[in-house]
């Protein structure tokens, strides 16, 4: 029978603390970096992997951006644990902070920390007595494989990815050069193509200052009918810089990101009505990149890559007990197929067999015997499967 991996225990045999390691990690990473960078050729092969999915019982899996605020993540604790209460307001109050002003009496919505700050509280040194070098792991397009000190190399990779208040993206090759195909796209951006010629689509009430053409310039937002409002910087009727969005109708409470030409473009933030949060590479208007998402603490629950707006490729998701599901993924975010990994909390025994949807069906034990990052996603191989 299907079983729910969020019911499953690591076995008191495996040792948990992996503290004794060697110290070669950083001298063997430094040394695949180096033979990296030294071949001009990129091939981004792809090997199966092992991606992890959450358990099945508390969070609907990851598909399009309209149904991820309605139970698809963790959650974020309140606006005191989320960070939206200070900035939002804030800048409510003086939108001017936005761009560096001093002050000014408009009052619309707001942008500000919501964006990631690289400057700011990286995380601790070790995760689950596991060393963790973060500063050391990069991401140079297609690494060669590491054999040793797998538990280490695995740990730095997520910790990485769960910073809150730091750049978890950085180092990593997070950006999708491959144009956004508009026949498949699934838009995160609600009023995606919102300028003043297209302003006749939209039911709205602009509060904010119009060029000698009279169309939207400066400061300014938006108000429509929906109930959504759109903040940011107009130049000649056209959408650019930082802006703020909501959309109740799409259970969107907050998306910032940057606009270019009018278009969402570069790493952005989207939390939902539930606290719960994607924070990814944004292009034309859609997630298209490498995305992670968090809980309602904060907790990192998915990373993986997006492709015209919807999960593409190997994904991770890490489960609330312990643990992780890695894989190829499904559109709708779930991991099915012959060849999923489940790894238990010491980054090294697993078991790989069948799931559906993320619940395990039948798995067979085996160990994590090399890793790499492959445009900011770890692969994994593994012994072959025996029991």
């Amino acid at each position: 029978m299907p079983q729910n991996w969020s019911k499953w225990t690591t076995p008191d045999s495996l040792s948990l603390s992996l503290r004794n390691t060697d110290g070669r990690f950083n001298e063997l990473l430094e040394e695949s970096l180096k033979d990296h960078e030294e071949n001009a050729d990129h091939s981004v092969s792809r090997k199966s992997s092992a991606y992890y999915d959450s358990s099945v019982s508390s969070r609907n899996s990851i598909g399009s951006l309209g149904s991820l605020g309605s139970g698809t993540f963790g959650s974020l604790d309140s606006s005191a644990s989320n960070g939206l209460s200070s900035w939002y307001d804030n800048l409510k109050n003086d939108p001017a902070i936005l761009y560096g002003e001093s002050s000014s009496t408009r009052s619309s919505m707001s942008i500000s920390s919501a964006s990631r700050t690289v400057s700011e509280s990286e995380p601790d040194s070790s995760v689950g007595g596991v060393p963790c070098h973060t500063e050391d792991l990069k991401d140079e397009g297609d690494n060669m494989w590491i054999e040793k000190d797998i538990p280490e190399f695995i740990n730095s990779w997520f910790t990485k990815l769960c910073i809150v208040n730091g750049d978890p993206f950085y180092g990593l090759e997070g950006i999708e050069y491959s144009p956004v195909n508009s026949r498949k796209v699934v838009r995160s951006d609600p009023y995606h193509g919102l300028s003043w010629d297209t302003r006749s689509s939209f039911q709205y009430d602009w509060d904010g200052d119009v060029d000698k053409d009279g169309k939207f310039h400066g400061t300014g937002s938006l108000k429509f009918a929906d109930g959504g409002e759109v903040f940011g910087c107009w130049r000649n009727g056209v959408r650019v810089g930082k802006y703020t969005t909501s959309c109740p109708a799409q259970n969107i409470k907050l998306l910032s990101g940057e606009y270019k030409a009018g278009k969402l473009l570069g790493v952005g933030t989207i939390v939902f009505d539930n606290g719960e949060s994607v924070e990814g590479h944004f292009r034309d208007g859609c997630l298209h990149g490498l995305a992670r998402k968090l809980g309602v603490k904060k907790d990192l629950i998915w990373v993986g890559r997006y492709l015209h707006g919807v999960p593409d490729g190997s994904c991770w998701e890490f489960l609330p007990g312990g643990g992780c599901i890695t894989g190829q993924t499904a559109v709708n975010g779930k991991l099915s197929g012959n060849f999923v990994t489940y790894i238990y909390p010491d980054w090294r025994t697993c078991l790989v067999g069948t799931f559906s949807d993320s619940i395990l069906v039948s798995a067979q034990a085996a160990r994590v015997e090399s890793a790499r990052i492959t445009k900011g996603i770890l692969e994994i191989q593994t012994s072959p499967p025996e029991g």
